[in-house]
């Protein structure tokens, strides 16, 4: 099968995942007041006088977004079980070696969306009043957790089964989320997502559908054609005092194209005639 693989350079403004954004999120108080404000005098220096009323506020959004996560991994193991491994046959656990297929637009998806769930995750801990280094801990082993979902279910189904490579993928996303906001309290660097519809031929067009899904909403997850992922580095976030202005994102991109089979462009069609692409 022939691949084209990009790699792309280029600069973008990225207004709504900007740096300053995530700063904004990341610093205290963005969502609300400190619950235990610091105060100083000369004899007792700096110290916390505890807020009754806001503590015991906290302690109820705590248990809201702990209860709110539990819902959303039930719910989607629940919603995945039904919707798309339900028609398969099921087997005992077993691992799976997908590392070579798709020219690993699938493994970089995972990574994108355990960043992102990370993020997401960990911005509602801090909301609820948890410490800063608490909630970012809490995103990313929340993020490790909904992604598992996948991985499980795979693991019992004997079409697929739990892959190292996914999970690995998927802690390289939530992992530097994490590493960044421990370090560096920002998102310095952040993976990014785009899609373009691929024009397909009219003869391949059916296979696309079978593939990846009659509707674009579909295929803007499952078309590795259309994907694009991107690791966009903030110059200015690594030297604030140097000349590159905050909105500047330089990112590198990595894609692939016709890719029409997991590992080769070889098929067999519903009337059980084999189809062979390697053209392409």
């Amino acid at each position: 099968m022939k691949n084209i693989l990009t790699l792309n350079l280029f600069i973008a403004v990225f207004f709504l995942c900007e740096p300053s954004f995530s700063q904004g999120i990341s610093s205290p108080g963005f969502f609300e007041k400190e619950a235990n404000p610091s105060f100083y005098t000369p004899d007792k220096g700096f110290y916390f006088q505890k807020n009754d009323t806001a503590a015991g506020k906290n302690k109820k959004k705590v248990w809201f977004v702990a209860g709110a996560h539990t819902a959303v991994w039930v719910g989607t193991y629940i919603a995945l079980n039904k919707a798309w491994f339900e028609g398969y046959e099921r087997t005992g656990f077993h691992f799976f070696n997908d590392w070579n297929e798709w020219s690993q637009l699938d493994k970089l998806g995972h990574s994108w969306t355990a960043y992102q769930l990370s993020r997401f995750s960990a911005n509602l801990w801090k909301w609820s009043g948890l410490p800063d280094k608490t909630s970012v801990w809490l995103g990313s082993g929340s993020a490790m957790a909904y992604q598992s979902i996948i991985e499980i279910q795979d693991a019992f189904s004997a079409k697929w089964g739990f892959s190292w490579g996914d999970m690995a993928m998927n802690a390289v996303g939530a992992g530097g989320y994490a590493a960044q906001e421990l370090t560096w309290k920002e998102q310095r660097i952040q993976i990014k997502f785009s899609y373009w519809p691929h024009d397909y031929p009219a003869d391949l067009k059916a296979r696309r559908d079978d593939l990846y899904g009659a509707g674009e909403i579909e295929r803007i997850l499952k078309d590795y054609n259309s994907q694009t992922y991107w690791l966009s580095v903030n110059p200015h976030s690594f030297n604030k005092k140097g000349k590159f202005p905050r909105w500047l994102n330089i990112a590198f991109g990595y894609s692939s194209d016709l890719m029409l089979g997991g590992t080769e462009n070889k098929w067999t069609d519903e009337t059980g005639a084999m189809i062979d692409r390697t053209d392409i």
